[in-house]
């Protein structure tokens, strides 16, 4: 394979993903993660797949200029034409958190294999999914590339369990961590939700699930 270009993002995603597992890459862009996973053996079969035939052409070019084999395309709409028994390991990365959740409600199977789920925007309403459609998130990472600090969680099947506001801003897995990028991440979701408790007063809106959200992340700074 002629350089690996896999960024630190996606790299994080790969040091999480049992070796010899069978992968699906939901919407996998230009294919580097699935390139990367099946050159390195760290996968033994990857799908990949995109809702855009534009994408998948680019991935078919970079699977051939690395040379890489066991990467199937396919085009779909997230795991629409993707079988349980096909794959061990499910990742969606590099999209935001409310379609990261939407692709899992049409597709109930997944919470049986072990969800790697990295969301862009709106992760909240990502764990908020999670934990009220019987995933269990076990697992939190953080990481840093090129300035921006990333959350891969990590989930699989659990049970339904009640959510209190401030656990979709800070999972229990990852307020547990020892993450040494935890107080700038926090620190950065706590202005932002300050933000959204001025706008909700300009606006004569109610800020109060905010300020609890916000009293009670600041315990953890």
């Amino acid at each position: 394979m002629r350089g690996d270009t896999l960024n630190i993002r996606l790299r994080c995603i790969a040091d999480l993903i049992p070796v010899g597992s069978r992968v699906v890459d939901v919407g996998t862009d230009h294919a580097k993660l699935p390139a990367h996973l099946a050159h390195t053996g760290r996968a033994s079969r990857v799908i990949a797949t995109d809702i855009a035939e534009g994408p998948l052409k680019s991935a078919a070019k970079e699977l051939e200029r690395t040379g890489v084999e066991n990467v199937e395309l396919r085009l779909c709409d997230g795991l629409k034409k993707v079988d349980a028994d096909e794959v061990d390991v499910v990742v969606i990365a590099g999209m935001g958190g409310e379609n990261i959740r939407d692709i899992l409600s049409r597709a109930p199977w997944a919470k049986s294999k072990l969800c790697l789920l990295q969301p862009m925007t709106r992760p909240e309403a990502l764990r908020e999914f999670l934990y009220q459609n019987g995933y269990r998130i076990h697992a939190e990472r953080l990481c840093r590339d090129s300035g921006r600090i990333y959350s891969i969680i990590t989930a699989n099947a659990g049970e339904n369990q009640p959510v209190e506001s401030w656990e979709k801003y800070l999972s229990r897995a990852l307020s547990a961590s020892d993450d040494a990028l935890l107080g700038e991440y926090l620190a950065k979701t706590v202005a932002t939700l300050k933000k959204k408790i001025y706008g909700a007063r300009l606006q004569n809106e109610d800020e109060h699930e905010f300020e609890a959200v916000v009293n009670q992340l600041e315990e953890y700074l």
